[in-house]
């Protein structure tokens, strides 16, 4: 119980944290580093709803982003997801590699929402191409330098399969 008024600190510390002193300027870059699992996706295409519990691959974003305008930015992040369950006979352990362009807004202080397009070479465990848009929002804790950040992230992919999932991220983001 003792956890909860920490982090109801947190959360209050977060959304009425200084707009003016947490939005990115310009010309600014910052290098990124977060990790997030899909906890539940639908496809479309057979109706079937996939779990953590039935699937789980971690995945790893890797990316650098410049600010074209205040709380504006453009990005490029690399996915590398892994299977933390066993992979199905005939998938490799690398379930994921993506290159992910993306656009970003700071819109008030520590939070943000981004446009993201997914050019995916290798999914499923295998050499099969992908493509897809992602929804993402949230929040930024700036730390000098070096701010932490809590994001959802909204899937769709479409080329392999009309699949649509959400995605809890935690990262890092550095002020290069």
């Amino acid at each position: 119980m003792r956890a909860r008024p920490a982090a109801v600190a947190a959360v209050t510390s977060l959304c009425f944290a200084s707009p003016a002193d947490a939005t990115p300027k310009r010309g600014t870059f910052v290098q990124t580093d977060t990790l997030g699992m899909n906890v539940v996706s639908y496809n479309f295409d057979t109706g079937k709803t996939t779990t953590a519990g039935d699937v789980a691959a971690l995945s790893e974003f890797l990316g650098v982003h410049y600010f074209v305008l205040d709380g504006l930015r453009i990005g490029l992040n690399f996915q590398f997801s892994e299977y933390l369950t066993q992979p199905k006979p005939g998938q490799r352990r690398l379930a994921t590699f993506a290159a992910l362009p993306q656009i970003g807004w700071h819109f008030w202080g520590p939070l943000f929402a981004a446009l993201v397009f997914t050019l995916a070479p290798w999914t499923g465990g295998g050499p099969e191409h992908d493509l897809g848009v992602q929804a993402v929002f949230g929040g930024a804790y700036k730390l000098g330098r070096v701010s932490l950040t809590g994001a959802i992230e909204v899937p769709y992919n479409f080329l392999v399969a009309r699949t649509i999932g959400l995605t809890p991220l935690l990262g890092i983001s550095i002020k290069l």
